[in-house]
């Protein structure tokens, strides 16, 4: 072992290739930076475990509204594809919701794994599949698992919003067609 600025290093081991001190400036840039790394991932979870409560309680919202106006009691021109068209929406609901909770426990649903990134060891190890897998201790390895979930979480956002709205426009046509007829 050898010392070397109050520090013991094995040899082979880690040893630092560079050191640079950073203005005060620079760290806090660095600090923002860690901050907004951060709270990137939890503004999008929050987001999505905002949305899971908010999508499932229009569900009752919707079929309370439907028995209101009468969707069971209406005899217009084609009852039986209106009773199809009343499902859409408690559906397009449902699959919102699904959605959100994606967003929430996005490793319940596979669409990223943190099983297969090893904490230790080196990129060039494989996981369960055989795929090289990538190491979080290292920068690469932290911004990809970054990268992986915020896409991830981005993605599903936005497809748990689209259905939501896409829900709540086919409630209001067919509420509205049922008031009509």
């Amino acid at each position: 072992m050898t010392e070397h600025q109050g520090a013991s290093y094995e040899p082979g081991g880690p040893v630092a290739k560079s050191t640079v001190l950073l203005s005060p400036t620079q760290e806090a840039t660095a600090e923002a930076a860690k901050t907004l790394f951060a709270d990137t991932l939890t503004a999008g979870r929050d987001y999505c475990k905002f949305m899971v409560p908010v999508a499932a309680g229009e569900i009752p919202t919707y079929l309370a509204l439907a028995k209101f106006v009468g969707i069971a009691a209406i005899s217009g021109p084609n009852p039986s594809t209106l009773y199809v068209l009343a499902v859409i929406p408690a559906v397009l609901f449902v699959l919102s919701a699904l959605a959100f909770v994606w967003g929430v426990l996005p490793k319940v649903f596979g669409s990223w794994d943190v099983v297969s990134v090893k904490q230790s060891g080196t990129p060039s190890q494989n996981d369960k599949k055989g795929q090289p897998t990538e190491t979080i201790d290292t920068p690469e390895g932290t911004d990809s698992l970054y990268r992986t979930v915020a896409r991830s979480r981005w993605v599903v956002s936005r497809v748990g919003t689209g259905l939501f709205i896409t829900a709540n426009l086919a409630a209001i046509f067919v509420l509205v067609y049922a008031l009509i007829y």
